[in-house]
């Protein structure tokens, strides 16, 4: 697989850690997202992206542009680090229409962004017309990860994360299909009893690489999903993949607050994205997955906890941190 990750500094020497990473209990349930990026309207976003990989990718974040065009989302090839810059206008904001203070969006590897891309930088320097990119490595290799924009200073905090809510969580649903990735091949041979026996066009071989997920996890094995009763939590959903990837996420034993009204399960397009309040009311373990039955079956569920508050009483006594 191929994964965004941050690092501390643009020498790319030590993952970034802490409570401002994906290393801690609250970024537990990302999977193989990258980090959340977070911004308010008026700000750049900036992004320095050194590619580790053994095949191109790029970085696009969509209801964004890039400063540079649509140049700036050409391939970035194995080893090239290139800046990126994205100004969030107006446009990329909660309105006043908006019953939350966050708006989404997802950002992936594009190979079709990438070959436009080209195509216009090329023009630009007066290069030839080049073919599609060769081996690239898109979402479907695991490059995909969420930006959250926020309303006004007043709706958040210093770390613009909204004040209306408790919690966040960030679902990436759909089918990422192995079959699609340049790691295919390199997967067969490592991870195959006898690779020269496998026959990629064999319909079951391709149906068992269509990982229907979350966040890149089946079958319940995404980890971190837990909240405290009676807290409100705000569920950022996305759904990516071919036109049968619509996604239908439900909360057992809860109903969503989307767009002003309460839903059981809301339905999503392939590259659409929601953003779902719930208030959970209700303690214990429940499922949520995939109302698209196809989907479920196949692996788009996972465990969410409603824990009960725990107040820790402290002793009385001067020399007392609790």
């Amino acid at each position: 697989m191929a994964l965004f990750r941050e690092y501390d500094n643009e020498k790319f020497e030590l993952l970034k850690h802490g409570i401002k990473s994906r290393g801690n209990e609250a970024s537990l349930h990302l999977g193989l997202q990258g980090p959340v990026l977070r911004a308010k309207p008026g700000e750049v976003i900036k992004v320095v992206l050194r590619n580790r990989l053994r095949f191109a990718c790029n970085f696009v974040i969509s209801g964004l542009s890039p400063e540079g065009g649509a140049a700036d989302q050409r391939p970035i090839a194995p080893g090239e680090v290139r800046t990126l810059r994205f100004v969030v206008d107006a446009t990329a904001g909660p309105t006043a229409r908006d019953t939350t203070d966050t708006v989404a969006f997802h950002y992936t590897s594009d190979f079709y962004a990438a070959a436009v891309g080209q195509a216009v930088y090329n023009q630009a320097h007066g290069l030839p017309t080049t073919a599609a990119p060769g081996p690239f490595a898109d979402y479907a290799s695991g490059l995909f990860g969420a930006l959250i924009v926020t309303r006004g200073s007043a709706s958040h905090y210093s770390d613009l994360q909204p004040k209306d809510v408790n919690r966040e969580f960030v679902l990436f649903m759909g089918i990422l299909d192995l079959n699609k990735s340049p790691y295919l091949d390199l997967n067969i041979a490592q991870f195959a009893s006898s690779p020269e026996s496998v026959d990629k066009k064999d319909p079951d071989f391709k149906e068992s690489n269509r990982m229907h997920s979350i966040n890149g996890r089946i079958y319940c094995n995404l980890e971190g999903l837990s909240t405290l009763y009676s807290r409100s939590a705000r569920w950022y959903v996305f759904s990516l993949g071919a036109d049968d990837a619509m996604a239908s996420p439900r909360w057992s034993g809860h109903a969503a607050l989307v767009h002003g009204a309460r839903v059981a399960a809301p339905l999503l397009q392939p590259g659409m994205g929601v953003v779902a309040d719930i208030d959970h009311s209700n303690k214990g373990v429940w499922l949520l997955a995939d109302q698209t039955q196809a989907h479920v079956r196949a692996g788009a569920a996972a465990i969410f906890v409603v824990k009960e508050k725990i107040t820790e009483m402290c002793p009385m006594a001067p020399w007392s941190s609790c």
